[in-house]
Order: structure tokens, then sequence, then C-alpha cells
């Protein structure tokens, strides 16, 4: 299957946006992977790349080609799984795209699942929650975890869930309203993300305007001076409680795959055990 080795430059290539990059990924040198890239496409008849000034991206043959050699790289990957199973190892590879508020529920979790699978390994990419579809349409992710979800076409549920957010704070005590939240510096999601658009209509709605003392897409820990710090996160995410929010604020967390596609038999068993998960919180 020396065909495979061409297909596995050209995925590279395409994730990477380059091949200088991509040869950096292999024991090849930029010119001697341009040079079998040129050969392929001069036995295609067609080329699958336009060079740019910086990098290269896929021509109109190449997208269709493209979806051809990923879909042949994932079945031989399948079947290389299934083989291996059948032989009675437990090996394989899981790629989850993941937003930054769920991270720590999808490490607790995956960690249960390799406890029963120790050969499976994983690859955590946090993402976007409306940039999701590119990393399942192109295959960089098997999977995707994400809260607050803005969907594309090709794109299928698997899962759902909704997690109520609460006040991560040193402060210990009842539940939180908004008109205390000016005792505290306000930590918030950056703009963009799903997290920070949920905080945003929720303010409007109830007339509430408050600016940040900080920006950031990760969960802090909490402050105590100059003032206390305070930080909305779904509470999926938390180890251990913390202060609810007076009006709850409800967040939907959705496991997500590529229509159609056919997951290789470690993500497809990856993706029933997050499901599960999702549906007992």
């Amino acid at each position: 299957m020396r065909h495979l080795e061409i297909y596995r430059y050209i995925q590279a290539i395409v994730e990477s946006g380059s091949i200088r990059k991509a040869s950096e990924r292999f024991t090849i040198s930029p010119s001697a992977l341009n040079r079998k890239l040129l050969a392929f496409e001069s036995e295609l008849g067609e080329p699958l790349f336009e060079r740019l000034g910086v990098g290269v991206r896929l021509s109109a043959a190449g997208e269709m080609y493209y979806r051809l050699i990923i879909d042949h790289l994932a079945a031989i990957e399948g079947a290389n799984e299934s083989l291996s199973a059948l032989k009675g190892l437990r090996i394989g590879h899981c790629a989850v795209a993941v937003s930054p508020e769920l991270t720590q529920f999808l490490g607790r979790t995956t960690a249960r699942f390799r406890e029963r699978h120790p050969g499976v390994s994983m690859t955590f990419c946090q993402t976007a929650h409306d940039g999701f579809s590119d990393a399942l349409l192109g295959r960089s992710a098997d999977l995707a975890l994400i809260a607050q979800p803005v969907f594309r076409p090709g794109i299928e549920t698997v899962a759902t869930a909704i997690s109520n957010l609460v006040a991560v704070t040193a402060q210990d005590g009842p539940p939180i309203a908004l008109g205390h939240l000016a005792e505290y510096d306000m930590i918030f999601p950056p703009e963009g993300t799903g997290l920070r658009e949920l905080i945003d209509v929720t303010f409007r709605r109830q007339n509430f305007s408050q600016r940040p003392a900080m920006v950031c897409g990760a969960l802090l820990t909490p402050q105590t001076c100059p003032r206390p710090s305070l930080q909305f996160w779904p509470a999926a995410d938390l180890p251990e409680p913390a202060r609810p929010l007076a009006r709850p604020v409800v967040a939907k967390l959705v496991l997500a795959r590529a229509e159609g596609r056919a997951l290789p038999p470690a993500a497809e068993k990856l993706s029933l055990w997050l499901a599960d998960a999702l549906q007992a919180l």
C-alpha cells in the first residue's frame, strides 16, 4: 500500500497549509516532498494544490480528490483497528475538538474511559463554538464536545445535555444575584465564544451591565485581592460545586460528529461513553 504514503503527505499538507510545514512531520525534505507531490499530480493529470506566495491550498480538483483520500485513509485505519481488536489488542486513537469550558469534564470522563481501554490514545484540541464543524468535516477530529454550538451543514448531534452556569469565587455563600456582581472583579470569557455570548444575552435581557476586570478563556483560580473575583462556568466542568446563580442560566452542551462518517472503533466506543456521561448530568 505504497500509495498510502502520498495520501498521508497530502493530508499533512492540507492540515498545515504548507509543504515545508508538512515535511517537518516526516523524515523528508520539503523539496523531496514537493517532487513526490508533483509526480502524483502528474499521474492524476490534475494539480491538487494552488501554489501561493506563502503556502498552498487545494485546487478545485484537489477538493474532490482530497475527500476520497481521507475516506480511504479512514477506512484503512478502521480496518486496522478492527483487525487489532479481533487479535485481542485494545489500541486506537481518538481526536476530540472541545470547548475551553468543557476540557476538565472531558478529561475526567476520558480518564475513566482509558481505565477500561488503556491502549487508546487521545488528542484534545480546543476549538470555538462556531469552528468545530471545520475540524469534524476536515477529519482532524472524530468527535466534538461543545458548549453553545453553532452548527454547519454536514454535522449531526450524538447527544445533548444542559448545565447551569455557576459562580466560581473564593467566597462561600448563598446564590448570587446580578445586583451583587458589582462587589466582584468579573472574569469574562473572550468575545465571540459561546459562553460569552450566553452571558452577554443574559445580561441584556435583565438590563444589567458590568465591564470585566479580566478576560480569559480558561478557568482561573479565584482571587481575593484587590477584590474577590467571580467567573461564570458550566457546573458540568467543575469537580466540586460552586455558588449557584439566583436566576439560573443554562448552557447547552452537545456531542457531535460528521454526518454519515464511519468512525474508527475506538472513536465509536468513546462516542457512546461521552454520550452516556452527558445524559447522566
